[in-house]
């Protein structure tokens, strides 16, 4: 007789063994209902982990990374192992470094395998959760630990894992890409790979030209800055966006939207915007200067610490659209100049 029945016995009987009211009564066939419940909620729970350990079984967690990346950060950790324990522990302040040093490998690796994979399973089970196991460790809870443990524990820890991650590295050829994390990378990368920046001041017209040259030449992407939804973000904040991982070649428009001179110099000399002159700047930075090319008005002032950018003149006899075109063979891009 288990508890639950002893309970509901003594709810039905009074103290002198006799039989309770009938109100009673019901009290003892809830009791005998929650008994029942719970083993059946019991053998479903254990159903249900069984059929998780074998789906875990016949679903191993696919990679979210390439398989020679995490073959290198799991070697270069292993690496630093040895490298721990051979570092001195003699006096105690080398002992506390010793402890952090440890610690910060530890955490690194977790949070390196927790990323590399993706859980399968009822219980979310990966190489990480084999990494992280507590079996067989003498300080399996480090971060609840009172940081008195003795160093020869925590190396011993860091050789079990070590262990771990060798038998990881052995068998990494096993594990699958993860379609869906490589695909949606695969797509973002070929976007912008397709993508095309317009950097402009105040003259649509010439906005207009070089987006019509491009629709017409190619199947390419075009973003103009202006157009693109602000979404509370700032200029900068926008150019962060769609410029680098969303773009592979900048063309930067510099019209004569603005006059200027030097102090020295009483005569004013067209120029482009100073917004313009900034955007170039920073789509350099992002895509390197074989990425990207200045149509510049004649007449306009250019700047003087742009030596290598390709400067086209923007022409009214429209020379500068085959020039253009070879610039983004140049870069790799899918263009035709006989759909012109």
């Amino acid at each position: 007789m288990d508890q639950i029945e002893k309970l509901a016995l003594k709810q039905r009987n009074g103290v002198d063994g006799t039989m309770r009211p009938w109100v009673n009564l019901l009290a003892y066939a809830k009791a005998v209902v929650r008994k029942t419940h719970r083993q059946f909620a019991g053998s479903y729970l254990v159903t249900g982990l069984w059929i998780s350990d074998r789906y875990d079984q016949c679903m191993p967690p696919k990679l979210r990374m390439s398989e020679a990346a995490l073959a290198e950060k799991i070697g270069e950790a292993i690496a630093t192992q040895k490298v721990l324990q051979n570092m001195s522990r003699d006096s105690e302040s080398e002992r506390s470094a010793l402890r952090q040093a440890i610690t910060t490998w530890d955490e690194r690796n977790t949070l390196l395998l927790e990323h590399a994979f993706t859980p399968v399973g009822f219980a979310k089970s990966s190489p990480h959760t084999d990494y992280v196991s507590a079996m067989g460790l003498k300080n399996p809870f480090p971060s609840l630990s009172d940081g008195d443990k003795p160093i020869e524990d925590l190396l011993t820890d860091s050789r079990t894992k070590v262990d771990r991650l060798r038998r990881l590295l052995a068998n990494l050829d096993l594990y699958e890409k993860d379609d869906q994390d490589s695909g949606a990378k695969a797509t973002k990368e070929a976007t912008s790979l397709n993508t095309v920046f317009i950097v402009h001041g105040h003259d649509h017209d010439a906005i207009n030209q070089v987006h019509l040259l491009i629709r017409q030449t190619s199947d390419l992407n075009v973003i103009v800055l202006g157009d693109q939804a602000s979404r509370g973000q700032t200029v900068i904040e926008k150019l962060e966006r769609h410029l680098g991982d969303r773009s592979s070649f900048a063309v930067v428009l510099m019209t004569g939207d603005d006059l200027g001179r030097s102090r020295s110099n009483t005569d004013e000399k067209p120029r482009a915007r100073q917004n313009v002159i900034f955007e170039l700047g920073y789509a350099l930075a992002a895509l390197g200067r074989g990425n990207v090319t200045a149509l510049y008005e004649p007449g306009v002032e250019m700047p003087s610490d742009f030596a290598g950018v390709v400067y086209i003149p923007f022409d009214e006899n429209g020379m500068w659209k085959q020039s253009l075109i070879r610039e983004f063979r140049g870069a790799g891009l899918n263009v035709d100049a006989n759909r012109l």
